[in-house]
């Protein structure tokens, strides 16, 4: 971490920053140790086999953060302000190696065998993945004051732009090894290691198998590269006057996104390019009426766009440790958001703070994540329904129960954040020119549902202890809780389906979780510094469910089914401070 200030005068100052972050995570999964793994249709019974699953993955993540900021007044009425900045991200997934294989179960007559799983000549399997995104971006600002009078009103004029420029190289290389007839069984699941050997392969034991090669029969790659630019201008009027602030702004921004690609399983061919261009103006108003010293009423209303990422436009299908394939839409088109928030804010003393928001959302063609059609479980990205409309109220407070301001008193305050919405969106039907049914994502005789990703309950709470003593001790205890949510929505089979078919996969429910933190912090000297933190100490279960109709049988009913189920785990870290 660089950070560094230049003061020419009282007027005039010049910030640089520059910050990198290296992190290495390991991760490993496994799933079958206890000879209780799930059994695919390549083995016959069951009763005597079980799978194990291991999956390893080392991900390293650079990130540079280069910023150069400006603060100028220029004379009593102009204040200019203005940024450029560089970044820099590399997030690579070098070697990632995947092995399934098949258990046979003891019995009395011999002992346990490990086989190579062979369905699909993949599932031994090795992946090397490199992203590298590059960032321009600069901003200008120019604040004048019109009039300036303290006991009546006060006039200011604020104009300026941003640019940002993104830029993402990707290139996924995946290759996978297969067994020529048998005979290749490694001695246990902890030592496969002992038949993926140069001989093995030499003596046509193993072969490799490649998804795609070039002229040259190498590995052909995965790959696409993605450029975002967007430059807007805008425009804002602040008016003071008696007990009233008023604010009316707005901005013109123009938005490009342009992606290439070359994947394999890409629907509607391997090689494609995608345009997209956004081209709006987007108007917001704030109003802000004082009472008096203590009492604030606000009113805001503006109009916004939510972007689609490069990864939810990109074809490629990306494949997590627990075997769940998401892929993007390359038809994926940005959310027009028009806001509208009523606010009141309270102050009890100068350090208190107490409000209630009752808000509005009404999002054009919303972004949802969804189980996509057919059996192979792909989830990707559409513009699944025409409108969705969100609505509610959020309650904030900040309240010091215990304030002391002696030598060797306490102070004890707390916060809580409480939110309730009310959120639903319409599940739209496509067609082709024709008349046809091209898609439909209505399923299980349902129009409408609610929206991907939303609780409708969501609470946060702190409290937070200190001292005033000579060596200085916090605490802070912090706590979250969300609602049960939609984690994907579902779909009907397929688009010749009709939207009221029996047959359909339903939304799957992300169900709600409580997680807890800690920090305590302790001076030693005046320049050391002791501090204890603990991330997610209850260490909840994460569950995602979903209801499930049984194919075939008497009666069908839903019953509910567990789709994934993981902890993160909790994580303790003690630390030195030391202040030069």
């Amino acid at each position: 971490l660089l950070d560094l200030k230049y003061r020419f005068n009282k007027k005039n100052e010049i910030k640089a920053l520059s910050l990198f972050v290296n992190k290495v995570k390991d991760e490993v999964y496994e799933v079958g140790r206890n000879r209780e793994g799930f059994v695919f249709e390549e083995v016959n019974n069951e009763d005597q086999y079980s799978q194990f699953v291991r999956d390893q993955n080392t991900k390293q993540t650079r990130l540079w953060v280069n910023q150069l900021l400006g603060d100028h007044e220029i004379g009593e009425k102009n204040h200019l302000t203005w940024g450029l900045g560089y970044n820099k991200l590399n997030a690579d997934e070098p070697n990632r190696i995947r092995n399934e294989v098949n258990i046979k179960k003891p019995t009395n007559t011999e002992g346990e065998l490990v086989e190579l799983g062979f369905q699909g000549g993949f599932q031994q399997r090795k992946t090397s993945q490199i992203l590298e995104d590059l960032e321009y971006n600069a901003r200008l600002k120019d604040e004048f004051t019109v009039f300036e009078n303290d006991s009546t009103s006060t006039l200011k004029l604020s104009l300026g732009g941003n640019y940002r420029n993104k830029t993402r190289d990707f290139t996924s290389e995946f290759f996978g090894v297969t067994e020529n007839g048998a005979g290749v069984t490694p001695p246990s699941i902890d030592n496969l290691d002992a038949v993926f050997t140069a001989e093995n392969f030499n003596n046509d034991l193993l072969d490799l198998r490649l998804v795609r090669t070039d002229d040259d029969g190498n590995i052909r790659p995965d790959k696409y590269d993605a450029e975002l630019n967007s430059s807007a201008g805008f425009l804002n009027v602040n008016y003071s006057f008696s007990k009233f602030n008023l604010n009316i702004g707005a901005r013109y921004q123009k938005d490009m996104i342009d992606l290439n690609y070359d994947v394999a399983n890409a629907p509607g061919g391997e090689d494609g390019s995608v345009e997209k261009s956004y081209d709006n103006f987007y108007p917001a108003l704030n109003i802000k009426y004082a009472l008096n010293e203590k009492h604030n009423f606000r009113l805001a209303a503006s109009k916004t766009i939510t972007l689609p990422e490069f990864k939810e436009i990109a074809p490629f299908e990306y494949v997590s440790a627990t075997g769940q394939i998401t892929r993007g839409n390359v038809g994926l088109e940005a959310s027009n958001v028009y806001n509208l928030d009523l606010k009141w804010e309270f102050f009890p003393t100068n350090k208190e703070l107490i409000s209630a928001t009752a808000f509005y959302k009404s999002i054009k063609d919303p972004i949802n994540r969804v189980l996509d059609r057919g059996s192979a479980g792909v989830f990707s990205f559409f513009n699944s329904g025409e409108e969705a409309t969100i609505y509610g109220i959020e309650l904030d407070a900040n309240i010091g129960l215990i304030a002391s301001d002696e030598e060797n008193g306490i102070n004890i305050d707390w916060g809580i954040n409480f939110s309730r919405m009310w959120h639903n969106q319409d599940l739209k039907t496509e067609f082709n020119e024709d008349g046809t049914l091209a898609r439909t994502f209505k399923y299980n005789k349902k129009n409408e549902i609610g929206l991907q990703g939303a609780s409708d309950y969501i609470v946060n709470s702190s409290l937070n202890f200190s001292t005033n003593w000579e060596r200085e001790f916090n605490a802070n205890i912090s706590g979250n809780y969300a609602s049960d949510k939609i984690f994907a929505l579902g779909s009907a089979p397929d688009s010749q389906t009709q939207e009221n078919s029996v047959l359909y996969n339903n939304e799957i429910i992300e169900e709600g979780f409580v997680t807890l933190n800690a920090t305590l912090s302790q001076e030693l000297s005046e320049r050391l510094l002791l501090r204890f933190k603990a991330q997610n100490i209850l260490n909840p279960d994460i569950k995602r469910t979903q209801d499930v109709l049984p194919l075939s049988g008497g009666a069908q009913s839903e019953s509910n089914q567990t789709t994934r189920s993981y902890t993160r785990g909790a994580i303790f870290t003690l630390g030195i401070n030391y202040n030069f």
